[in-house]
């Protein structure tokens, strides 16, 4: 993709028991630049990891949510 230098697609995946393949229960592609231009000291690591704790935080809560569930 052209002008895609930091775009970047997360993806989280789970294995069920008893299932044959993983089941994408969260998937991103988000871009970085602008977040790079308006923060030049923050390096693209420290955007990925903290792109990365967000996404584990939302699918945890809400795998927490379901498991909840009546």
């Amino acid at each position: 993709i052209e002008g895609a230098e930091h775009e970047y697609r997360f993806e989280v995946r789970r294995l069920v028991p008893g299932a044959e393949k993983p089941e994408t229960v969260f998937e991103k592609t988000e871009d970085l630049a602008q977040q790079l231009a308006q923060c030049p000291n923050t390096t693209i690591d420290q955007l990925i990891t903290a792109e990365m704790n967000a996404i584990k935080n939302a699918v945890n809560a809400e795998e927490d949510i379901h498991a909840h569930d009546p």
